[in-house]
């Protein structure tokens, strides 16, 4: 009886935690289209950091997102890349300023710090991440 009842206790446990792994979202990350968050009024957050170029990517656009359903925007420096000289290149801001993109181009490996700023109320700081082509 005993074994039994802890066969049917073993069964329950390992079907519900299955059922439990197969409901759970899964998390996306596409380094192709970084999406911007603002935390408390003040500071942004970009969803990926850093923002990782496998080596297959090249000559990609990556399109950052400002935050869905708020006011804020990018203007034509929404997007500055430190020392991207050829790597990243073509950078602007959509028509509307709700997203911003560059091609990059990927030639070579590297560590890129780049800037974002975002024009809206209220103001929020700057952020400095790091992109990586691998």
């Amino acid at each position: 009886m005993k074994k039994t009842l802890l066969a049917a206790v073993s069964i329950c446990i390992f079907i519900s935690t299955n059922l439990a792994a197969q409901t759970k979202p899964k998390l996306s990350i596409d380094a192709l289209n970084p999406r911007l968050i603002i935390v408390d009024s003040k500071q942004i957050v970009v969803n990926q950091e850093p923002i990782y170029f496998a080596k297959r990517l090249k000559n990609v656009r990556v399109t950052w997102y400002a935050p869905a359903g708020s006011a804020y925007r990018f203007d034509k420096d929404g997007i500055v890349i430190d020392n991207a000289a050829d790597e990243f290149v073509d950078c602007r801001p959509a028509k509307d300023g709700k997203s911003f993109s560059c091609l990059n181009k990927h030639s070579k490996p590297g560590k890129y710090k780049y800037t974002v700023t975002l024009q809206g109320k209220p103001a929020v700081a700057p952020l400095d991440p790091i992109l990586v082509n691998d």
